[in-house]
This record gives structure tokens, sequence and C-alpha cells, in this order.
């Protein structure tokens, strides 16, 4: 149907390059560039609603420049590794709401952030895992006749902790908690929201029967807690039909399995 539309013919260079630094038999430090690209998918180019062309056909393909610079330890008793990174996005595909047509268009931005993850071997049946992750996106400038220079979808600082306790020889029980902090920095102009911070609780036993056979039981959201993971932004949609209004997806309740 859309035959009058242009195709388009895309070429690009990948490549990264990763060194690290032994300090000694336990600590290291590593480095690393990179450069990706992302063509456009058929919906960003050519998607239709209603008659009104949504997609932007003359799309160019987003470019990554990523610097990431960590440093990780690994002993007896504990293992530790801290990542953070820089990325600069040219012609990012970004969905811009205030459009009548061609929502789809190309912007620069930068996103930067840091991960963490950590085990400790507490005794010989205990062992503790731990992590926390944070983004934060902005763009260079903000799109014709908006303000706000936050990018969308960039969740908030979140951690999990998780004991794992081994009671018998391959039969383990986990007692997990993930949480975030409130969703404070986000793009209003493109239909994103503050969302209020949370805690859910998960429960697993993976009980070895045998050398041949394991069983599993376990609980996710054991507190059946309404939570978000994503925002509203205007492009994430599932119903389009009868209203305008942006949507909010909760994550499941309690669920067993």
């Amino acid at each position: 149907d859309n035959a009058a539309l242009q195709s388009n013919d895309y070429s690009s260079i990948n490549a990264n390059l990763l060194t690290s630094y032994n300090v000694n038999k336990e600590n290291k430090i590593f480095l690393g560039f990179g450069k990706s690209s992302r063509v456009p998918d058929a919906r960003e180019l050519y998607f239709m609603k209603s008659g009104t062309l949504i997609g932007t056909p003359d799309l160019k393909q987003t470019t990554n420049q990523e610097i990431d610079l960590g440093y990780e330890v690994k002993t007896n008793v504990m293992k530790f590794k801290i990542k953070t990174f820089y990325s600069m996005l040219k012609d990012y595909i970004y969905y811009n709401k205030d459009l009548t047509t061609n929502n789809f268009e190309n912007i620069d931005a930068t996103i930067y952030g840091a991960e963490l993850t950590a085990s400790v071997y507490a005794t010989d049946d205990v062992t503790v895992d731990m992590g926390a992750s944070y983004k934060r996106g902005e763009k260079d400038e903000a799109l014709a006749g908006q303000t706000d220079k936050d990018l969308a979808d960039m969740a908030p600082l979140r951690g999990n902790l998780a004991v794992n306790y081994e009671y018998m020889n391959n039969s383990i029980a986990t007692l997990e908690t993930q949480v975030s902090d409130k969703w404070s920095e986000y793009d209003a102009d493109n239909g994103e929201q503050e969302l209020g911070s949370w805690a859910i609780l998960n429960m697993k036993v993976n009980h070895a029967v045998n050398k041949n056979c394991d069983f599993t039981l376990g609980v996710n959201n054991v507190l059946d807690e309404t939570y978000a993971q994503s925002n509203t932004y205007a492009d994430l949609t599932l119903i389009t039909a009868g209203t305008a209004d942006v949507m909010l997806l909760n994550e499941p309740g309690r669920y067993v399995y």
C-alpha cells in the first residue's frame, strides 16, 4: 500500500576495542571503546494510523560511540564489579508526540550511567548476591516546540539483593528483593510522568530430588505489590483506537510457578 514511499540503503562500520590491566591476581581495571549503528525499523519508517503517516521514511541510522570504564575484584570470598559508561548518540531515533505526521525524528543525545554487581560467599552454604544500576539520558537540544531535555525510558536507580542457601547438595533456596527509586527525571513533553518508588519480594526453591531429577517452586512478587517497570512514553502504546491517552502498564502481581 505504501509503494510510493522511498526505500533506503544504510551502511556503516562497527567496531570495539577492550583492554584490561591486571593490578594483581585479584584486581583488574578495564577500558573499552566502541562504535555501533542501528538502522530504523519498518514501523519507524512507514507506520500509518487512520490514514496518517506516523513513520518518517527519510530517517537516518543511529550511531552510538561509547566509552566503558570498570574495575573488578575476584577473591576466595567475594566477587565485585563496577562499570561506568558514557554514550554519545548521533541521529538517535525519537518519537515527538506534538507532530501531526512523521512523528519519528533524528536527534543527538547522550546517555551515561553505572552498574554494580557483587557476590559474597558468607559461609560454605550461604551466598549473597547484590546489584545496582543507574542511567541518565539527555537530548543535546529540546525538540522543536518543547522544553524538556530528558530522554524517555531512562529508568531511575534500581537495585537487588538475594540470599541463596544451599541446604543440601545441589538444592538451593533463594530469597530476593528488588527495589527502585521514584522516577523523577522523565520526558513530560512526550507523555512520561513521575512514578513512585517500589520494592518487591521473590522466593524460589530448587530441590534436587536425586541426581537425575530437580523440582522448582517459586513465587514472584510475594506481597502482590502494584508497580511499573516502564514509564508512559507516548510511543509505548498497545491500544490506539478511541483514546489518545498514554498507557501505564503495571507488572504482574503475585505469580506462582
